[in-house]
């Protein structure tokens, strides 16, 4: 049986659904320049990533391999993390802990994409390789990457600028 798009969509459980009208729902409030505090930009992904780090070695089974992976993903991860800081335009607002974020439709695209890699290229046999395994292993060390230089950069923004 060839693997389709309804196939796709059948095979999906429903709080997938549900993710993915809460990530549209924050896509479009993303499209509107905002002050958020500095829990949303810190605090939350750092737990986030945490409790990923926590749950990885109980999901799958990580070799020395694996975690060498996962060390050399944090570089590039958190190259692109000042990267987007830098053309985000995210500014600290002064004698506060808030910050300004001019409105952007990035996540709109990263949900795109993510339905892109869903529905056309991730199927039941490719999660189930050793492959994959060390995909997602890449993406969370990315993705911490990523966390870590903007925290980096929020504090250095907040300490030194630039300021609304």
């Amino acid at each position: 049986m060839s693997y389709s798009f309804w196939g796709a969509l059948a095979e999906t459980h429903w709080w997938i659904y549900v993710l993915f009208i809460w990530l549209a729902f924050a896509a479009f409030h993303a499209t509107k320049p905002r002050q958020i505090s500095m829990k949303h930009f810190i605090i939350r992904p750092i737990i986030l990533m945490c409790v990923l780090l926590i749950l990885l070695p109980i999901v799958m089974k990580l070799n020395g391999h694996k975690i060498l992976l996962f060390l050399v993903a944090i570089t590039p991860g958190l190259l692109f993390g000042y990267l987007q800081f830098q053309l985000q335009g995210i500014k600290a607002i002064k004698n506060t802990s808030r910050f300004y974020i001019p409105g952007t439709l990035r996540v709109f695209m990263v949900l795109f994409i993510l339905l892109i890699v869903k529905f056309y290229y991730l199927n039941i046999a490719f999660l189930q390789q050793e492959s994959s395994a060390k995909v997602i292993v890449a993406l969370i060390g990315f993705m911490l990457g990523l966390n870590i230089a903007k925290s980096l950069c929020l504090y250095r923004c907040m300490k030194y600028g630039p300021y609304k």
